[in-house]
Formats: C-alpha cells, structure tokens, sequence
C-alpha cells in the first residue's frame, strides 16, 4: 500500500494545521468565558496544593522516564491579567510569523481538494 508513502506528509500536514486552528479556537473560546467563581477569581486565592499540583503537572507532563534533568522551569505564578497579556501576545506572534490560522486552514484545505 502506497497511501503512506504517497500522502504521509500531506497528512503530517493537515493534523499539524488542524491542531493550530484547534488550539487558537480553545483559548479564545477560554478567555470567553466567566472568570470563575467569587473565590477563585485569580490564582493567589487558589489553595497552595492546587497551585503545587498544578506546578507539578506542567513541570512533568512532558518529561520522559530517565530523561535525566528537568528542561522546564516555572519561575513565577503569574496572576489572571498577566497571564491574559501572554496569551494575548503569543497569538500576536504566532500571527506575525505564521499568519491568520484561519488562512492557514484554508490553503491546507485547498491542498487536500477540499476548497470551501
């Protein structure tokens, strides 16, 4: 079967693509929404072991079994509003070195003969 080999990478391709798209859509669908609720409004009211847990998770996620040292680092926690600006930010750059996603999107769909 040649269908790997003859459409592997376009494949590669239109998940890659796919994958962008889905994940500028999630966090402006996320900056959306509400804040949260009255006790959790930014993350100095949350509990230290949720903070720890979280810390834990994003420091390990991506760390493989003897890997040897740790490549990640969180040097700060950083409330709501700057973590917004960030965000904001990386869309900004992402935009500025890649394009619209949006655009991006629909020249992989003409690529595969899907021209909507």
């Amino acid at each position: 079967m040649h269908f790997l080999t003859d459409w592997g990478v376009i494949i590669a391709l239109a998940c890659a693509g796919a994958a962008v798209v889905y994940g500028v859509a999630t966090t402006r669908w996320l900056l959306a929404k509400s804040p949260g609720n009255q006790e959790m409004q930014d993350i100095s009211q949350v509990p230290q072991g949720l903070v720890d847990r979280l810390r834990h998770y994003f420091l390990s996620y991506k760390q493989l079994p003897g890997a040897g040292a740790r490549k990640v680092q969180i040097a700060e926690v950083y409330g709501r509003e700057e973590a917004v600006e960030v965000i904001r930010r990386s869309i900004e750059d992402y935009r500025a070195k890649f394009g619209a996603p949006e655009e991006r999107a629909r020249k992989l769909r003409e690529m595969l003969g899907d021209a909507r």
